[in-house]
């Protein structure tokens, strides 16, 4: 197995095996490894990632995606992933849960980001598919019912609330990964929109969390 950081061999061997649906770590990280290499090579010509994080990926990227696991309900079925890029954090959650009956939806309005993601979810064979079209763009007649709804470094909360309130079911769940400040964005949002929240501590950035969004509504 391919020599990894500390703090993500500890979560990946941490997780209980439903959550990843019996995937072993070694499984995982060698998918990830194809991934990072993929990463490296497109970067010379597409901008998928801040160059100054490329070196260390695995903490400053891979685990900040992966921590959404255990957020993420079992019965989940269908994950849209808003402004996926270079594919964080849709991906690393792809790779993890490919065993589970999980379908993940990444929305790219990039071409060139739309067309790495589809080469990384071909060579991997992930239960993934991938979008290129604008947030704004998003139909439920198109799209389908949604679970669980994902944004990482994309756009202010309030307006994430207006891309996924069409989608947006009873039982829906918002993970949206938020830098600095995100106690300000969700009194902010709060003027417009109605919803229930918790929030999580970031094991990656200091002063982030993950903002757990439930019941949206608009006001």
């Amino acid at each position: 197995m391919q020599q990894i950081p500390e703090p993500v061999a500890l979560f990946l061997s941490g997780l209980p095996a439903d959550m990843v649906a019996g995937a072993n770590a070694a499984e995982i990280v060698d998918s990830l490894a194809f991934y990072e290499s993929e990463l490296i090579k497109w970067q010379k010509v597409q901008n998928l990632v801040s160059r100054e994080t490329l070196a260390e990926i695995w903490s400053r990227h891979f685990l900040d995606c992966l921590q959404l696991i255990p957020m993420i309900p079992i019965e989940s079925r269908r994950l849209l992933d808003l402004g996926s890029g270079g594919g964080f954090p849709a991906i690393p959650l792809a790779i993890a849960l490919k065993n589970r009956d999980l379908t993940v939806h990444m929305v790219e309005s990039n071409g060139r980001k739309g067309s790495f993601l589809r080469q990384i979810v071909r060579e991997l064979g992930l239960q993934a598919e991938v979008h290129t079209m604008r947030a704004e763009m998003l139909k439920p007649a198109e799209i389908g019912p949604i679970d669980v709804f994902t944004a990482r470094a994309f756009a202010s909360l309030s307006d994430i609330c207006g891309y996924v309130e069409p989608l947006w079911q009873q039982k829906s769940v918002g993970l949206f990964q938020k830098g600095r400040g995100y106690s300000e964005e969700i009194e902010e949002s709060l003027q417009k929109w109605r919803y229930t929240y918790s929030t999580v501590k970031s094991k990656t950035l200091k002063d982030a969390a993950i903002v757990q969004m439930y019941d949206l509504k608009s006001n």
